[in-house]
């Protein structure tokens, strides 16, 4: 049985895709994090990048809108994580 994947999974490296999609290389750190883990919070993605809560959040709802990333959880709560990942 064979399931179908996105083309960012194939991609050698998911970083690849998100400056191309939004232009922004902030991101890149966020999928580097989750290759290695199992989740981001919004708290660890802000001391991650070094920005403002606001500014992590907004790029945080691009990568969702972008299914790049998934959310599970409501506002505090709330846990990222890569979309495509089994």
């Amino acid at each position: 049985e064979h399931i179908l994947l996105p083309l960012f999974w194939y991609m050698k490296d998911l970083k690849t895709l998100w400056p191309a999609i939004t232009g922004d290389k902030t991101g890149d750190k966020i999928i580097k994090y989750l290759k290695q883990h199992e989740y981001i919070t919004t708290s660890l993605a802000k001391e991650l990048l070094g920005l403002e809560t606001s500014r992590t959040r907004e790029i945080l709802k691009k990568m969702v809108d972008n299914n790049i990333l998934m959310s599970e959880g409501a506002n505090r709560n709330r846990k990222y994580k890569l979309k495509w990942i089994s």
